[in-house]
């Protein structure tokens, strides 16, 4: 007789879905970037041969870019994250442009993916002004001490180890 054996449980996959809203759905530039890439990502399946390596460099630039407004977003030197990420949106949508003009890419895909750049570069330029304008005002991105002062009382109601760890995690999180 053969001997059966044991199968291993299939891998369950995580469903975000149910489990509410992605971190980055909360921040509109990091989002656009996201989607932006996301839509490189499936559009560039079928490049040919010789433009994959400019199409590797156009997602290159897409995590770059999110990597930007991570920082942009954890206060760490804001306008010049900014301006990267800005112009390193640019210079993924005229590369994009190239390659729709070497017939690397059909048009269909060209329209699709600029809706996305598109998107992404107005995010970025649009909060790359607003931290401009807030600089020249004068408010600069430092912490309101009364919003801390409130966090910090609210969280004095809860038990210490779940304190030390919300604390923790308002302070170091992305997306917070």
């Amino acid at each position: 007789m053969a001997e059966e054996k044991p199968t291993k449980p299939a891998k369950q996959k995580r469903d975000w879905t149910t489990e509410g809203e992605l971190p980055y759905e909360r921040i509109p530039a990091f989002k656009a970037a996201y989607d932006c890439y996301k839509e490189c990502q499936y559009r560039f399946r079928n490049v040919p041969i010789d433009a994959k390596p400019i199409a590797r460099e156009i997602k290159e630039k897409l995590m770059r870019i999110m990597v930007c407004v991570a920082h942009a977003r954890l206060n760490m030197h804001v306008l010049k994250s900014l301006q990267e990420a800005v112009d390193l949106a640019i210079e993924v949508q005229i590369t994009i442009r190239v390659l729709v003009e070497t017939s690397a890419i059909t048009k269909k895909d060209f329209a699709n993916i600029t809706k996305y750049s598109e998107n992404l570069v107005r995010q970025m330029v649009g909060w790359s002004n607003s931290e401009e304008q807030k600089a020249k005002t004068g408010s600069i991105q430092e912490p309101d001490k009364n919003n801390i002062d409130n966090k910090q009382n609210i969280n004095e109601n809860k038990d210490s180890n779940n304190t030390k760890h919300s604390n923790a995690q308002t302070q170091l999180s992305l997306f917070a």
